[in-house]
Parts: structure tokens; C-alpha cells; sequence
């Protein structure tokens, strides 16, 4: 049957790469031109569509399998659409981005629908040309706002003003009033597109605030019911959230992106991310997406295109010189290298084992080949390099506020996820035993409970977590082990100004060790607990240690090593639990030496 056709140009006076990260948010495109939110349902089959949404299309519901959008960076993007029942058998459309001589954009459009009924064709003409009117007036105000450096208008629900100002007036004491008041207003006036997924590192970039002051605005707003707190699974090939999760307990050891086929394990710092949205009192928002497939839902991604069962796509390879990788749905991956050396073409083919050859070398702007099997899938070249500021749980679970007021956010039992870089701190106070037959359980308590909270103190102040005491011992974790260095050199120099105010405590002495690596995290009487052969090894350093001592690995110090420690001993030991020799460094505050006998004495 005939199709319904529309094709406009429209001439930008930003370039295509300044164009592109704004028209290409399809998301944002299709919330300013009128769509409608999407209802979308997985779906199980071997196709190429994913998924099955459901929508309006004007005073129609409608419903459509949704297949993998193409596009090539700041060069055009497309998608088609194949309707299940209704007046449309299919939809088309298609963006191109053309580069003009003085540095601006032609963008051309073109809307193609087919009717399933030819006495439809009249009303689909009408709501095609509507729906094209509507993407023009975007695709100019896009353009003003790229030159200007602007945003485009969106539509936002409303706001209870009074109550949110009420309820974010109790964190002004605790809080940067400044801070409080950039909150309040990014909840009040922000479009919906940007409340209802809120990440506070992104928030924290663009007010030029610290990350970690931003985040834990973001916990005490959770806690005071301004803000709701949900756990987003992210998918490490497109890095959207393939599941969004009300608490920790109810994460499982691996997740699923369905839109990519793939499997893969929870990994606290780079898989499980803290996301946020006003509660449903202070500020109603629509949480359901209005694109599932657009170019910049995956910015990293550079190049994609359905790849139909055993025929052929293309891809062309960037123009920034760097590491790429092919991904084909499924998990097939080839490594690119895009460099100047690199071939001007290549070919690879998804075989039984996975895309061959495993690795290629292109240069920017060669011609990629990908060679399909016997199912249809898509196919992307993705950058390798990059990352976006997401607050994983791993970093959220290292503030002292998130273990204070949310303290029943625990793993279920038995469930253990791994963390790919934390360092740990043991601290051990010497001779509380003696101490405690001195002078008696009471007063000795008192002086063991001072000193610990004088190093949890300075733990916290070094953005470290206290996760336990045990008796007269500290265990702590860091997510920069240059900060456990610090917080380790503090303790050791400010012990003799308290042990000063402190009488009783120039009795006892301090003793720690540090190491770094991957651990794994559970729940441990319903707080979340670190272990592995990280936690050993941190343990053993700070068995080594002697009074007023650190002992870390050769490693660590060489990295890390704090400019008021010094350093009076580097050798190798074997440990018990852990199978090779341990190259330590021993040191100790500038302020001491160590005696022929191996004593420690003030200079």
C-alpha cells in the first residue's frame, strides 16, 4: 500500500557535533514534540526488536515491537517501527545531519508510514504532518540553544512548593545553605525528564559542588521524605539501567540487560547505582521513559545498526583516534583500536565462538564490515574509555550517614558481591589488656572507647568508614587508598597531642596496617561487612606492625606514601592464609626513631 511520506530540511547554524548531543537526545526530542510516556514489556523471542511498547499516538492507543535504532555519530540516526494492529503497518523515520561548507548543519527528515488500510491513509497524512511540524520547531529551538548554550523547554509537573521548602529548611543547619537552596530549586523547576532519575554526581558537576557534600545532601533529603532513593542495575555494555530496585536486599549476585542479552555480575562500585526522584508528595513525576533506543541513552556508543539473521551491516570507525570495541548482541565483542597506522577497512564475522578476529586496527573513518549469522541481533562500536558520574553503591555505602540512617539497607543473607578497589585500615591499640587490670573494667572501657573514637574520627574526616570495632580494634574502608594513607599518618602524628589530654591512654599505643585490592561484601548482622583476602592481608600488616607503626605493602607506599611518615623498614615476609611472600614497609611519624633494639623513642 501506498505509504504516507514527509521530508523536510531545516539549515542549523551549529555544527553537527554541537548539534548532536542535543537533537540526538531522543528522549528530550520526543517529550518536547508531544509524545506520549511508554508502557514497555520485554520481549522473549529471537527477533530483532527487543521490546513491545505500547503508547498513544493522538487519541490512539497503539502498540509496536521496537527494534534497535541505527545511527553514526553527528551524522544521523534512524528507526523503524513495525505496528501490531491498528490503522499503521509500519513507521520509518529517519535524521541526517549534513556538514555545510561554513561550519553549520543541514538536518533533513524524513517520515514514512505505511497504512494498513487505505482509508486510513487521510488521517495517518494528517497526524504525520502534525507530528513533522512539531520536529521542526524542535530541531530550531535545538539549534538556538546549542549556539546560545542553553537548554530546550520542557513541560514539568507541578510542585508543592510550601512543603518542600518546609521540609529542606531542617537541613540548613547540617548543610551548605547555598547547597540546600540549588536542591530545592532543581526539584521545584527542573522538567520532568531530569527528576524523575536523579543522579547527584551529575548534579554536584554542574553546580561545581563536591561530589561527596552533593551526596549526602541527597541521603538526609531521603531520610526527611523529600527525596525517594531507588538502586539502578547497570548494564556494563550500554550502561542504562537494566532494573531499578527499591533496596539492596533485593539484589541478586548477577543482573540482566535485555536489551543487550547479557548476563553479568553484580559488582558493587561499577554495576549497582544510587538513584533518586521527589517523593510522590512534594512533586508527582512520570518515571516511565519516553524513548527506550535513542543515540544519547548510550552516548559512548558512536555507531549502531540492526543486523539482520546472516546478512551484512556497516559501521564506520570514528574520527577521534582511541580503543573501541564491537559489541553484538549476545556478549561478542572485538577489540578496535582506531589509530592512523590502522587498515582503511575490515571485516568481522560472528561465528559459533564469538566475533572474529578478536582484535583490529582501523584507521579514523574505515569502513567496518560485520558479518551476521544465523540470528538477528544489533551490532555497536562503543568506546572502551569511559564513564559517567554515577554513585555506586559501593561509594554510597561508604558514608557514615548512609550506614547512620539507612541501616537496614542490607544484602539479603548469604549474599556476597564484590568490589573491584577498596583499601582497608586495622588499627589495634597496644597494652589495653595491662590496662584494663590496672585500673579496673570502668575507667579502662572509658579510655578504650575514647581512642577509638578518636580514630573513627579521623577515619571519617579522610571520607573513610569506620565498618566495625572489635574490642580495642577499628577495621575501616576506604574508596581512595591514598585517603587510608593519610588518615593512617593523622592517627600516628596526632596520638601524642591526645594521649596529652588524654592521661590514662599514654598507657596504650597504636598499631596499623593497610591493604588494598578486591573484597567481597555481605551483610553481617544486618550491616554490610567487608572480607577476602584484602581484609587478611590488612590484618596481618597490622599484626606486624610494632607501637606507634604502619606496615603496608611495597606497593601502597610507592603509590601513597605520606609525606609525615617515614619510612625504617622494607622487607618480605610470608603470612599465615596467604600463599606468597608479603613485600611490607614499615613506618613510623617523622617525629620518631627507632633504637638499636627495635624500640621507638621521640628524636
Amino acid at each position: 500500500m501506498k505509504p504516507v511520506v514527509f521530508e523536510r530540511e531545516v539549515a542549523c547554524r551549529s555544527s553537527p557535533t554541537e548539534l548532536w548531543p542535543r537533537f540526538a537526545d531522543t528522549e528530550r526530542l520526543n517529550r518536547h514534540i508531544g509524545s506520549s510516556a511508554l508502557d514497555v514489556t520485554a520481549r522473549d523471542d529471537a527477533g530483532v526488536a527487543r521490546f513491545v511498547i505500547t503508547t498513544r499516538i493522538g487519541p490512539t492507543k497503539v502498540t509496536y515491537f521496537e527494534e534497535p535504532y541505527a545511527w553514526q555519530y553527528a551524522s544521523y540516526f534512524s528507526f523503524r517501527r513495525r505496528m501490531e494492529g491498528g490503522p499503521i503497518a509500519m513507521i520509518s523515520v529517519r535524521y541526517d545531519l549534513e556538514p555545510r561548507d561554513d561550519n553549520t548543519t543541514l538536518v533533513k527528515a524524513r517520515f514514512e508510514a505505511t497504512p494498513r488500510f487505505s482509508f486510513a491513509w487521510p488521517v495517518i497524512w494528517f497526524l504525520t504532518r502534525q507530528n513533522i511540524e512539531n520536529l521542526v520547531r524542535f530541531v530550531r529551538e535545538t539549534d538556538r540553544a546549542a549556539i546560545e548554550n542553553a537548554d530546550v523547554r520542557l513541560s514539568r509537573s507541578s510542585c508543592d512548593r510550601p512543603t518542600l521548602r518546609r521540609v529542606l529548611d531542617t537541613l540548613e543547619e547540617s548543610h551548605d545553605e547555598l547547597l540546600v537552596e540549588e536542591l530545592a530549586t532543581f526539584i521545584e523547576r527542573a522538567p520532568d525528564l531530569e527528576v524523575a532519575r536523579i543522579r547527584p554526581y551529575e548534579l554536584a558537576d554542574r553546580w561545581n559542588k563536591p561530589r561527596r557534600d552533593v551526596l549526602k545532601l541527597f541521603l538526609d533529603a531521603v531520610r526527611i521524605g523529600a527525596l525517594s532513593l531507588e538502586w539502578a542495575i547497570l548494564c556494563p555494555s550500554c550502561h542504562t539501567g537494566s532494573q531499578t530496585l527499591p533496596s539492596l536486599a533485593d539484589l541478586n549476585a548477577d543482573g540482566h540487560c535485555h536489551a543487550c542479552d547479557l548476563r553479568f555480575g553484580l559488582d558493587l562500585d561499577r554495576a549497582v547505582e544510587a538513584v533518586f526522584r521527589p517523593q510522590a508528595r512534594i512533586r508527582p513525576v512520570d518515571t516511565r521513559p519516553f524513548c527506550v533506543g535513542g543515540p544519547m541513552l548510550t552516548p559512548h556508543v558512536v555507531a549502531q545498526t540492526p543486523l539482520p539473521a546472516g546478512e551484512t551491516a556497516e559501521l564506520v570507525a570514528p574520527a577521534q583516534p582511541g580503543r573501541y570495541r564491537i559489541f553484538a548482541r549476545g556478549g561478542a565483542t572485538t577489540v578496535v583500536d582506531v589509530e592512523p597506522q590502522g587498515r582503511a577497512s575490515a571485516e568481522v564475522r560472528l561465528t559459533d565462538v564469538g566475533l572474529e578476529p578478536p582484535h583490529l586496527s582501523l584507521s579514523p573513518g574505515a569502513m567496518l564490515r560485520v558479518v551476521g549469522d544465523g540470528e538477528p541481533r544489533h551490532v555497536k562500536l562503543e568506546r572502551r574509555d569511559w564513564s559517567f558520574p554515577a554513585a555506586t553503591a559501593y561509594q554510597v555505602s561508604l558514608l557514615p550517614e548512609f550506614r547512620d540512617h539507612f541501616g537496614t539497607e542490607a544484602l539479603r543473607p548469604k549474599l556476597a558481591l564484590s568490589v573491584g578497589r577498596v583499601a582497608i585500615l586495622f588499627g589495634d591499640l597496644c597494652n589495653s589488656t595491662a590496662l584494663y587490670s590496672r585500673v579496673g573494667d570502668p575507667t579502662a572501657f572509658g579510655v578504650v572507647t575514647d581512642s577509638l573514637r578518636f580514630g573513627s574520627e579521623i577515619v571519617e574526616r579522610h571520607r573513610g568508614l569506620v565498618v566495625k570495632t572489635m574490642g580495642d580494634a577499628i577495621m575501616a574502608a576506604f574508596e581512595d587508598p591514598g585517603d587510608a594513607m593519610e588518615a593512617a599518618s593523622a592517627m600516628l602524628e596526632q596520638w601524642e597531642a591526645f594521649t596529652s589530654e588524654q592521661p590514662l591512654a599514654s598507657k596504650l599505643d597504636l598499631k596499623l596496617g593497610i591493604a588494598a585490592g578486591t573484597c567481597m561484601v555481605m551483610s553481617a548482622n544486618r550491616t554490610l561487612d567487608y572480607f577476602g583476602q584484602t581484609v587478611n592481608t590488612a590484618a596481618r600488616c597490622q599484626h606486624l606492625a610494632g607501637a606507634r607503626e604502619l606496615v603496608v605493602s611495597s606497593e601502597l607506599w610507592s603509590d601513597h606514601a605520606p609525606s609525615r611518615l617515614n619510612e625504617i623498614e622494607s622487607f618480605s615476609t610470608s603470612v599465615k592464609g596467604i600463599d606468597t611472600p608479603l613485600d611490607l614497609v614499615r613506618a613510623t611519624p617523622m617525629a620518631r626513631v627507632r633504637t638499636n633494639n627495635g624500640d621507638s623513642n621521640e628524636e
